[in-house]
């Protein structure tokens, strides 16, 4: 109806020959200053519903759910530290536009501001099993010994679990090693020279071999130690996923 009251000269007392133009140009003035009111499109992320517990994917029970978001304020509020558990069906379900679950899990972080902003120190347990995938978020106050800690939380005790069907259990197990492992108040302890290893040479490279003769008495068990250093040195890994500041850690096999 509005569309026609314009275009209808009936309706609008304006000259012959001249209605037209001018009625356009009324038209493109309007779209533009709705456009400049609208702004920019915002991502669909889902929304930052609980504090602790936003069971979009729907695999947690009551019952679990209320288990879930008490360990992580509780957590909270021992420790300082904002941990969030999502789930989601499938983060293509959303009109993000992120392409893979990294970029979703980095882009949802800062959308959601998790964690302490001068600490950096928020944790996203994602989980999402239409797409078989599951990944834990850090933010970049964590240092790499981090890491392993987080990637063994996905491949020893939650991977296990899903693979097997259990998505709930997977999930509150999970949210378990979480709490427990990411404590700041119990460190994970890291072998210095490991540290310089990406993740998939730890896994052939034992810390006896890593550490050369630096264990042994004597100057040239130094020195072999200071030339397996130098070599290690070289394998140093970048950080995958430094994405607008967050540090993220993932349970795809070369992260």
């Amino acid at each position: 109806m509005w569309i026609k009251s314009v275009t209808d000269r009936s309706l609008w007392r304006v000259g012959p020959g001249r209605s037209r133009y001018w009625l356009l140009g009324l038209v493109s003035a309007i779209a533009l200053l709705l456009l400049a009111l609208a702004g920019p499109a915002q991502a669909a992320y889902p929304a930052f519903l609980d504090a602790y517990v936003n069971d979009y994917g729907q695999v947690l029970s009551d019952g679990e759910k209320s288990l879930a978001r008490a360990q992580l304020d509780q957590f909270r509020r021992r420790t300082g530290v904002h941990a969030v558990l999502l789930t989601v069906n499938s983060i293509y379900d959303y009109g993000t536009g992120d392409a893979a679950l990294e970029p979703f899990a980095t882009n949802l972080f800062n959308t959601w501001g998790i964690g302490d902003a001068g600490r950096n120190d928020g944790i996203l347990l994602l989980v999402a099993p239409g797409d078989r995938q599951v990944r834990i978020e850090l933010g970049m106050g964590y240092d790499r010994s981090y890491d392993r800690v987080a990637q063994a939380i996905v491949d020893d005790a939650m991977l296990p679990q899903f693979r097997q069907g259990n998505i709930g259990q997977g999930t509150l197990i999970g949210v378990n090693q979480i709490v427990q492992k990411f404590d700041p108040s119990s460190p994970p302890a890291v072998n210095p020279v490991l540290a310089y290893l990406p993740p998939e040479l730890t896994e052939w490279v034992s810390p006896q071999v890593a550490i050369g003769g630096g264990l042994a008495a004597g100057g040239v068990g130094l020195f072999a130690g200071g030339l397996a250093l130098k070599r290690l040195q070289r394998y140093r890994p970048r950080h995958c996923g430094l994405l607008q500041g967050v540090h993220t850690i993932t349970g795809c096999a070369i992260c």
